[in-house]
């Protein structure tokens, strides 16, 4: 099975990156990245590995909710979304997409040739900045669209 690693707020940063780096890509040994407030049962982890050992050249996330509380919808939304033409433009995912094109490192992998190019925009920046939407639009404009896996749902506790 592949390794998840958690993330905690407090090292959000440069560190936990250079960690993932260091350990993932140079190691090139695959890790699902997991933030600090997701939560999953174990056959989530089990499955999420073997679509990884699948297909191991694509980004893969795992679905959630992020709730109005957060997002200041009117309704829940799924944290994944895709870009028209610019990010002004992005849709929330629904339960019909397969691929899509920014999502959060809620329960996500991200192969080595895609981490090198992200890593090597993200180092240096605030841990805010690396999740933000703009980043990801970016990123995606040059590289694979994530495969979503609808039977991998994890919770995102404070969304």
């Amino acid at each position: 099975m592949i390794p998840a690693v958690r993330f905690e707020p407090k090292n959000m940063a440069g560190e936990n990156l250079a960690y993932y780096y260091n350990e993932a890509v140079q190691k090139r040994a695959p890790l699902i990245f997991v933030d600090h407030d997701i939560f999953y049962p174990p056959f989530v982890h089990e499955r999420m590995s073997a679509y990884i050992e699948a297909e191991p050249d694509i980004p893969h996330v795992s679905p959630y909710l992020l709730y109005p509380k957060s997002t200041g919808l009117p309704r829940p939304v799924w944290h994944m979304r895709n870009f028209l033409d610019q990010i002004k433009n992005a849709v929330w995912s629904d339960i019909t997409w397969q691929f899509c094109d920014s999502f959060a490192f809620g329960f996500a992998y991200v192969p080595k040739k895609d981490w090198d190019a992200l890593y090597s925009y993200v180092e240096f920046l605030n841990w805010r900045h690396v999740a933000d939407e703009y980043c990801f639009f970016r990123w995606y404009n040059r590289y694979p669209q994530a495969r979503i896996h609808w039977d991998c749902l994890v919770c995102h506790s404070h969304s």
